[in-house]
């Protein structure tokens, strides 16, 4: 039996209701309130999290394909870099060959 239902409540949490709750009844309070994408961004993560993990449970190693997106014929070298030295630094296996795409075109093969 699970201890929580929280992992199966995909909607809004509690602090957002009581945010709302608050807003309704206080409407005169100043309040910052949280960048939507923040979200977004923490539920990608603990997706990529999970899959690396059954990924080294399973004892292979992640292997990144270096693709990224040229915007305005810019060729992005350094953020290419970066995202090379990063995956080298956590023991992925990276691609030889940088694949650019721009904006409108066909993916890279």
């Amino acid at each position: 039996m699970r201890q929580s239902i929280t992992a199966l409540h995909k909607g809004r949490d509690w602090m957002d209701r009581e945010r709302d709750f608050q807003a309704r009844f206080h409407p005169g309070e100043i309040r910052v309130e949280m960048d939507p994408l923040v979200r977004l961004m923490n539920d990608r993560r603990d997706v990529l999290d999970r899959c690396l993990a059954r990924i080294e449970a399973a004892g292979r190693v992640p292997r990144v394909c270096l693709y990224l997106l040229a915007a305005r014929g810019c060729e992005p070298a350094h953020s290419c870099d970066a995202t090379r030295d990063y995956a080298l630094k956590e023991g992925w296996q990276t691609s030889t060959l940088r694949r650019w795409r721009t904006a409108g075109s066909a993916p890279a093969r």
